[in-house]
């Protein structure tokens, strides 16, 4: 996504990626998120696989199953001890109560397909034609009492309390759990 939209990840700017080093801790304490006492390694990971493994997920077990592994990855990658969700028997280890072995191998074998690759070169095509350029990208859906249907794109982590608003909740207090 970042090539194709003329972007490269803020850790490949050295200075923005010494300012991540501080940052990235300081929001994991503001909204009460774990997060590992020494920088993830490797950092950045290639997340292609574990993408295309999610993508597979989401179509096949539910958004209640797909919330969760994305939960679940995210967790071991940025708590104490860092697992990379890019290999696969890390991968494994991080779902052990998501899915059966059979699901788990079913699962992956259909993301490594050529068919679970072209998926996820589709979503992807879908998100840049929306204008997505990096992540967090948010699109949020609404109707209003008139009945007229938008979208509206949020971009950016310091953004959540923009999509709240958006989203007309009274009260946003961020992704902290205990206050949802």
């Amino acid at each position: 996504m970042n090539q194709s939209a003329s972007n490269s990840p803020p850790g490949q700017n050295l200075m923005r990626k010494e300012w991540l080093r501080q940052d990235i801790p300081h929001a994991a304490k503001m909204w009460q998120v774990p997060f590992t006492s020494t920088w993830p390694s490797p950092f950045p990971i290639t997340t292609l696989g574990a993408n295309r493994f999610l993508l597979e997920v989401a179509k096949t077990c539910g958004q209640s199953t797909f919330i969760h592994a994305i939960g679940r990855l995210f967790d071991n990658y940025w708590t104490d001890p860092c697992v990379n969700p890019c290999d696969v028997s890390s991968l494994r280890a991080s779902l052990p109560a998501s899915f059966s072995e059979t699901e788990f191998q079913e699962i992956l074998t259909r993301s490594k397909s050529p068919e679970g690759k072209q998926a996820l070169m589709q979503t992807t095509q879908e998100a840049l034609d929306k204008g997505t350029f990096g992540l967090p990208y948010m699109v949020a859906s609404r109707t209003t009492e008139s009945g007229v249907s938008s979208e509206i794109m949020v971009f950016g982590s310091d953004r959540f309390d923009h999509l709240g608003w958006l989203l007309e909740q009274v009260s946003w207090n961020g992704p902290i759990v205990s206050k949802l």
